[in-house]
């Protein structure tokens, strides 16, 4: 997965990189082959041990077409990751 953050990061932040990504909207998930912006898509994860490390997210797109980058190779187990968004009106929101 890539992610573009539209400010630079302190060392000190790091961790917080590793929250949900949905909790900052200034983050960008990329396809990890075609570079395609999946920020509000749905895209597939890799769930390969191999990969499972570097987070490989792809286009459906790339997907079906069975694209094989780097250690990730188009037989490895996936998961569907739904569309990337926050929902600002909730059933549960009170306004307060």
């Amino acid at each position: 997965m890539t992610i573009r953050n539209k400010v630079k990061q302190s060392s000190s932040e790091e961790a917080e990189l590793l929250a949900p990504i949905s909790a900052d909207p200034g983050f960008i998930v990329e396809c990890d082959s075609c570079f395609t912006n999946l920020t509000r898509a749905v895209r597939i994860r890799c769930a390969d041990p191999v990969c499972e490390g570097s987070s490989i997210d792809i286009c459906a797109d790339c997907f079906r077409q069975g694209k094989e980058f780097g250690r990730h190779k188009a037989g490895h187990a996936y998961r569907v990751i739904e569309k990337h968004y926050t929902p600002v009106l909730d059933e549960d929101w009170t306004g307060d």
